[in-house]
């Protein structure tokens, strides 16, 4: 599998089902492990209103020996690197208090679908108006200076 395969539902469960059978195998069977999907594979999985994903976010709580269950996994099936990560803790938007805010109201929300248009409507807005800054001031924009371009943009639309 390249990088420019996606994970869709149908092949998604059964990546899972082969690292739960290499992780037991690496581990034996009283060895508790959890992996909680979060962004795009948990829409998969859960809702329709997504088709794929090309990696898997996710939070893993288990033995070091998940590690090496992804690797062999990844290396038997020809999935890309990374395929399964927790890179999503590196971002600068990533705090463990606001994750949990942001998901307890999620599932407050009465009508996932709007919610699911809302967001991605919100994102293409926010990649639209960080390509264009990008364009008029190439090398500017990081990861530092990028919700403070944003919030500007923002209050000179309004």
């Amino acid at each position: 599998m390249s990088a420019d395969k996606p994970f869709t539902k149908e092949n998604l469960d059964g990546y899972l089902k082969e690292l739960a059978k290499e992780f037991r195998k690496k581990n034996g069977t009283k060895m508790p492990a959890e992996i909680i999907l979060i962004g795009g594979a948990s829409i998969l999985i859960n809702y329709g209103f997504r088709e794929m994903t090309y990696d898997m976010d996710a939070i893993i709580k288990s033995s070091g020996a998940m590690k090496d269950a992804i690797n062999t996994v990844g290396d038997r099936l020809g999935l890309p690197i990374g395929w399964l990560n927790t890179d999503f803790v590196n971002t600068n938007s990533y705090t463990p208090r606001d994750s949990r805010i942001f998901i307890e109201a999620v599932y407050k929300k009465e009508d996932l679908h709007a919610f699911y248009r809302q967001c991605r409507e919100l994102e293409q807005e926010n990649k639209d108006v960080l390509v264009g800054f990008q364009e008029d001031y190439p090398g500017v924009l990081n990861g530092d200076n990028l919700a403070d371009i944003l919030k500007a943009a923002r209050d000179k639309k309004q």
